[in-house]
């Protein structure tokens, strides 16, 4: 299987990574969807692991100052 793993292009691909979010975290783990999506997508960078044209794996990177957080 070949991945391109990068920064979401376009709002599709971070529409596509919000959604695999939601079905992973509230769904399958029980995550409330307001802990989930706090509002803070707007200013975070999204990564996007691709295959084919479908996101098959993400993780949103938060920049505070000098300190990165993954999620």
């Amino acid at each position: 299987m070949s991945l391109d793993i990068r920064d979401a292009r376009n709002s599709d691909e971070i529409d596509a990574a919000l959604d695999l979010r939601r079905a992973v975290f509230c769904g399958e783990q029980g995550v409330p969807e307001d802990e989930e999506i706090d509002g803070r997508d707007d200013e975070a960078q999204h990564l996007v692991a691709v295959h084919g044209d479908r996101v098959v794996a993400t993780c949103r990177l938060l920049h505070e100052g000098a300190v990165t957080k993954l999620g």
